[in-house]
Parts: structure tokens; sequence; C-alpha cells
């Protein structure tokens, strides 16, 4: 009863009703101060709804989270007076940020550390924060929120991750505010969307083009099959199969359902007449493989433990380090090796190079296939792809 005053008070805007809802009514029961209540937040919402904003617009419901290039404190009171919560980092754009005294006063401190700084007077009329986080032993890190988009008290840690003197993995839990724990949580989730894209599905990769159209095309179809995959895993329960189901899965799924389904009487009988594709793209079933089910993929070396010499920074001690080899496509050393003809065949994996990405796997995997294509007579496909 009380929250639901309150927040037809809370709203800007509102109509007088609004604030007569919010003062303590002299209602005879409970349902009429609720009905009150709720008449007032309908008024309210109309009038939004007749300013162009959305039906379901509640004031401070909304809140944006924004990586390092989007920050200032221009954004946070332009999103203030339209009353939804912003917390963003501030890298360039920190005119009227503090960002020099908080740069100043958190240099000496450990990591872990934050300082929290408010205005005197509230901007435009509205209440922002500024945070000053030092995460590691040398960098600061600048955040601007509005007052209320998330609590500066210690929240999740950050996992800082290193090597000790063996090579052994080592971490260690860093703190820092709630707010931007669920900042550095949530945040990634478009990065998480285009590693899928680029890195797993790889359509630009599997389909190299000069055509700038084709290449468009390739983008906007990865788009669409990463999207639909998070929204089908969004979707079903959590023991359903396809949860669990990775990119490539889900990508061989959606295309034999696209090329098998009976949704158009026609289109169905075509299909029914057609040969059928197989789970893994490109491989129309009845085809021969050369190569048996194993693929060519990438396969890391080994470690191995050498002694540090006298020139070394701890001499005598044991270093671990990764087993490397002459890749037979690049020439190159390679902490890879080919899955399917084993260790003594070093090749690099696809994607490895500062200027020119090299396609070594791509490339071996294909002279394999062209000399089983010459010794059977069978095609050879590319499922690997």
């Amino acid at each position: 009863m009380d929250e639901l005053a309150a927040t037809a008070a809370a709203l800007p805007e509102a109509p007088p009703a609004a604030a007569a809802a919010a003062a303590p009514a002299p209602a005879v029961n409970d349902a009429e101060v609720v009905e009150d209540a709720a008449r007032a937040l309908s008024e309210a919402f109309a009038t939004r709804q007749a300013a162009g904003l959305p039906s379901d617009y509640v004031a401070w419901s909304k809140l944006i989270l924004l990586d390092a290039g989007f920050g200032s404190v221009k954004l946070a009171v332009a999103l203030g007076k339209r009353g939804i919560h912003v917390i963003a980092g501030v890298k360039m754009a920190h005119v009227g940020f503090p960002k020099a005294w908080l740069l100043n006063t958190l240099k000496e401190a450990p990591s872990g550390t934050w300082c929290v700084l408010v205005p005197v007077q509230p901007i435009e009329g509205v209440e922002i924060v500024a945070i000053g986080y030092k995460y590691n032993a040398k960098k600061v890190l600048f955040f601007v929120m509005t007052k209320g988009a998330g609590s500066t008290e210690s929240g999740a840690p950050y996992v800082a991750k290193f090597p000790d003197r063996y090579g052994n993995r080592c971490t260690r839990n860093v703190e820092r505010p709630a707010c931007l724990s669920r900042l550095f949580h949530d945040s990634p989730k478009v990065d998480n969307h285009n590693m899928e894209r680029q890195g797993i599905l790889s359509l630009e990769g599997a389909w190299q083009t000069q055509n700038c159209w084709f290449r468009l095309f390739c983008t906007i179809q990865g788009i669409n099959t990463i999207d639909t995959k998070l929204a089908v895993q969004y979707t079903v329960h959590d023991n359903h199969e396809f949860k669990t189901m990775t990119v490539m899965e889900f990508t061989d799924r959606l295309a034999r359902e696209m090329l098998e389904n009976t949704l158009d009487e026609e289109g169905g009988a075509a299909a029914a007449a057609a040969p059928r594709q197989s789970a893994v793209r490109g491989t129309p079933r009845g085809t021969k493989r050369v190569l048996d089910q194993e693929e060519h993929t990438p396969q890391a070396y080994g470690y191995k433990t050498l002694i540090a010499g006298e020139r070394a920074k701890h001499p005598g001690s044991e270093v671990i380090t990764q087993i490397q080899k002459v890749c037979v496509v690049c020439a190159r050393k390679s902490g890879t090796y080919c899955k399917k003809c084993g260790v003594g065949t070093a090749v690099c994996k696809d994607g490895i190079g500062k200027k020119v990405k090299r396609l070594c796997m791509t490339e071996h995997a294909d002279k394999c296939r062209a000399g089983a294509e010459k010794e059977t007579g069978w095609l050879a496909t590319r499922g690997d792809r």
C-alpha cells in the first residue's frame, strides 16, 4: 500500500490525483487505498502515453549499462531527466567529471580500493555519483551513475588470474562495488554475441568473398543465427536439449530444419523428393566421406619442464613451457597439431597472425582431402567448416 502511494508521488509530471494518493488518505479500508493508488498510476500512464512514452513506462524502472567509450556526466544527466538509471565507464568524455582528483587520490592506494564522490548540488536536478576504482596496482577505472542505480557497498569480487614462478595458474579476489559487479557481469553480452558469431560460427571465414554485398549477407545471417540460438535457449527449460547445445550443433539443427520442414505443402513435397541433408553442414546423405568421421581439428601440445639458466630471473628454478614444433604449412613454430594426422603433423590453428590472419589448418585439411580424392575418386566433403 505505502509502496504504491510513494511510487505514484515520485512519478514526474504526475496529475494532481497522484499527489493526493501519496498523502495519508482517511480511507475506510486498505482496498480503497490500493484502488486510489492504482487509479492515480493509470492516469499518470495515460499522460505518458500522450507524451509519446511507452505504456509500461515507470519512472526509474529502466537501467542502462554502458562501456567506457560512451559514459559521461552529460549523458547521465540527460538519462536522469527521463527517469532512466545508468551505470557507465568514463574514459575520454570526462568534462565535469573529477577524474584528476580521483586519479591523484587513488595513485598510491592498493588494488580493490574505490572512492565515491557526489556533487554538492544536483546537476540540472539530477543526482549523480562519480566512482574511481583501482582494480590492480597501476590502473584506475572511472565510472558515473545516477543515484539509486546500484549500491557502492562491496559486491561480487573481481577474480584476478596470474601465473606463479612455476607457471601454475593462481587467482586472487579483488573487492569492488556491487554496482560495478553488475556492470561487468552484464555489459559483455554484446561481446559474447560477437565472439559466437565471428569466432565460432565464422560464416565470413567459411565463405570468403570479395563481394561486399555477399559479405554483408554473411554478417546478417550470422547475427540472425546467434540471435535465434540465444532466444531459444532463453525460452526452453533447464533440462531441454537446446539449453546446452553449442553454436555449431544448433546451426546444424537449424539448417536441417529449414531444409526438411513441411510448413509449406508444395515446399514440403519438393523437399521430400529432393536429396536429404545430414546434420553436418554441406554433406548430402549418401555421400561417402574419404576421411573417417574425425575431422582435421587443432589439438594443443603438452607442456615440458625446463631448468632456468644462470641468466634467468630465478636461476635453477623449474620453468613450465609449452611444446612447440614447426608448422607444416607456414614453417613457423606452432603449439598445436592436427588431431587426425597425429602429433607429428604440427599445424597452426586458424586465425593466427598479427597483421594477416593465417588459415594453416584449413589449408592442411584441403590438401589432405585433395590427396584423398586422387587416390579413391570419391568426393571429400568439408564438414569441419
